[in-house]
């Protein structure tokens, strides 16, 4: 099966991101979701957020090994790349904005 490549193995980009944010559909497989975590981090990043718009859940991964789960009921907050910022995820995943 062929794997699929977010960023690329070459020095492409001149500024990677601190922050990363990877929405989950339908037709991601587990394997490419926690591939894709993972070569963030392999790139710099600091902080991966992996939102799953079906269970109304996002993943904030602060390392490959590192995460915390947040629900609909929760604050997403954006430290440390983000100090101070939250996002309330009710608001994120009102009706209507889900696939």
């Amino acid at each position: 099966m062929a794997s699929h490549r977010l960023i690329p193995r070459v020095d492409a980009w001149p500024v990677v991101p601190d922050l990363a944010v990877e929405i989950v559909s339908r037709t991601n497989t587990f394997e490419e979701v926690i591939e894709k975590m993972q070569e963030y981090f392999r790139a710099g990043s600091r902080l991966v957020w992996v939102v799953i718009p079906g269970p109304s859940e996002v993943y904030a991964y602060t390392s490959p090994t590192a995460t915390h789960i947040y629900t609909r009921t929760d604050e997403l907050p954006g430290d440390p790349v983000l100090p101070g910022f939250r996002l309330p995820l009710a608001k994120l995943f009102e009706e209507g904005t889900e696939e």
